[in-house]
């Protein structure tokens, strides 16, 4: 059970810079209790929440909610009703947000914008699924917006036909050309691998909690699960602004 909760708290490792205000015996009780799961956990900062005696508290990237004494842990958005405002997802935008950009471009599939760029989105996609095949034929409508598109491979396993896919377009000399192939269902399976990070970033996709294709996050770590056409995308990025 201990193991089980340590696992679930921690994702990667990235400090979250804010500023934090909190009393200190309540830290203090907030660290033995995470301490007691393992001793080598801690609170990287600790902060006030709207509802008294229960604070947000920043375990690695991963943010959780505890009571003052230690005893409660809550595990999932904390989300205002009356604004309709997640009050964490400030702080998971901010993850994602550094977590892809660790992502070397290089590894990932291209497509540029036409022009000034404005911005760009990442999507994580599995070569068969119809959604993100259909999410593709926006691509150039959404590059001629001055939107660039970087693709992530995130096949539905590994290994299957969509894993193969995945590794013949990485693979290709030209990856963009390739991809317009396999997402036209016209591409052949891969007979040989070549060094590729597809198990990496599938593991990224899992430690960001994403679990669908097509799932699109922005420069600044907004995210949006599921298929967009071309407004939606620009609308995602206007939310941005």
């Amino acid at each position: 059970m201990m193991r089980l909760l340590w696992t679930r708290l921690v994702f990667l490792a990235a400090l979250l810079l804010t500023p934090w205000v909190v009393a200190g015996d309540d830290h203090g009780r907030i660290d033995m209790a995470l301490q007691a799961i393992n001793p080598e956990l801690s609170a990287d900062a600790v902060r006030e929440t709207p509802i008294e005696g229960l604070y947000e508290v920043v375990v690695g990237d991963r943010v959780v909610y505890m009571s003052a004494d230690g005893r409660y842990l809550i595990q999932g958005e904390f989300i205002d009703l009356k604004t309709e405002r997640s009050i964490s997802e400030g702080h998971f935008r901010e993850v994602r947000r550094r977590e892809i950009e660790a992502v070397p471009v290089r590894e990932m599939v291209v497509f540029p914008a036409e022009g000034e760029r404005r911005g760009w989105v990442t999507v994580f996609t599995d070569i068969e699924c119809p959604f993100c095949q259909r999410l593709h034929l926006h691509v150039p409508e959404i590059n001629e917006q001055g939107v660039e598109v970087r693709y992530i491979m995130m096949p539905r396993s590994i290994p299957s036909s969509s894993y193969r896919k995945s590794v013949a377009v990485y693979c290709a000399d030209d990856r963009a050309a390739a991809m317009d192939e396999a997402k036209a269902g016209t591409l052949p399976e891969a007979n040989e691998e070549c060094p590729n990070p597809i198990q990496q970033h599938v593991q990224l996709a899992r430690d960001l909690g994403i679990r669908a294709t097509p799932t699109l996050i922005t420069h600044t770590g907004r995210i949006h699960e599921g298929y967009l056409g071309t407004e939606g995308v620009l609308g995602l990025l206007e939310a941005d602004d």
